[in-house]
């Protein structure tokens, strides 16, 4: 009977050395993954910044256009060029099967990095009404609190993305390149 005990009370003592230690390298492993956030922002070699690079960019470009305005190069998979500016900004080129052409280009966008407090979404009602009577980017900017929205894709229309000072209200929308209008809007107001 001692001897169980003694060998419970052993088992248990390792147990709670192990769960002591292992605390602290989870730290560790905390402090690690922080240093190498840090560690790819200092090391993304972009030529501009990632919520600015699209702007700079057209699905006229070719992959080396693209490749040498970035300044990272792409990592490919099947159809789509992947260019990593670290931190989980991605931005991706989707070409076509037929001929490689490049059929868009995009970013996912952080609705927490491009807030805006000055973006007003109060009045999305009368907003419908003027995308189905045909609403430029310029009058649909003026409707949103006179701010630019966020570039998140281009294609044969580009998308913009306008989040509001709390970070959940939010409106995106389309805007076609031949006609200039708006085509299409979508978002959640709170």
């Amino acid at each position: 009977m001692k001897r169980t005990i003694k060998m419970i009370s052993t088992i248990c003592l390792v147990l709670l050395v192990v769960l002591v230690t292992g605390c602290g390298k989870k730290d560790s492993v905390q402090t690690k993954a922080t240093e190498n956030v840090k560690t790819t922002e200092k090391e993304s070699k972009s030529n501009c910044k990632y919520y600015e690079c699209l702007s700079k960019l057209s699905i006229e470009n070719t992959i080396d256009e693209i490749t040498d305005i970035i300044g990272i190069e792409p990592t490919k998979e099947d159809l789509k060029y992947i260019y990593d500016f670290g931190n989980e900004q991605i931005l991706t080129v989707n070409t076509s099967s037929s001929n490689g052409s490049i059929i868009t280009i995009a970013i996912d966008y952080d609705k927490d990095v491009i807030k805006n407090s000055k973006v007003d979404l109060s009045d999305v009602n009368s907003l419908k009404s003027k995308v189905n009577s045909g609403i430029t980017y310029d009058e649909f900017v003026k409707e949103v609190g006179g701010v630019e929205g966020t570039l998140y894709e281009l294609g044969s229309w580009n998308k913009y993305a306008w989040v509001a000072g709390d970070g959940k209200s939010y409106v995106n929308a389309s805007f076609g390149n031949e006609t200039g209008k708006c085509m299409f809007f979508s978002g959640m107001t709170y």
